[in-house]
């Protein structure tokens, strides 16, 4: 079983991946706290933003047979950080409303 922190860099490693795969540049913080993980700065529009990552192994299963995270996409409105999550489980990178528009580009297809 993967610890809580390899768990958290694999998913910050597979959200930089996904940013850059868009055409992003992507700066990973490297302290071991702060209040964003990533800053992702599209250069065409010069666009920044900052990204805090939540990383999961799975899903959880509520009571009514849907799925949920821990954590909901979103942007933090106390310090405007966009919180995007990873589920280890499927590979699957989750964006909040807004984020491509943040970067100055219409939501790809």
């Amino acid at each position: 079983m993967k610890s809580k922190g390899h768990t958290g860099a694999v998913g910050e490693l597979a959200v930089s991946n996904y940013f850059l795969s868009a055409g992003f540049e992507v700066f990973r913080n490297v302290a071991q706290s702060g209040p964003a993980d990533l800053t992702v700065w599209n250069t065409d529009t010069d666009n920044i933003i900052k990204v805090d990552v939540k990383s999961f192994n799975s899903p959880y299963t509520k009571k009514d047979g849907t799925y949920t995270t821990g954590a909901q996409p979103r942007l933090r409105s106390d310090d405007n950080v966009w919180v995007v999550t990873f589920v280890h489980e499927d590979s699957s990178v989750r964006l909040p409303e807004g984020l491509w528009e943040a970067l100055g580009i219409d939501q790809p297809e």
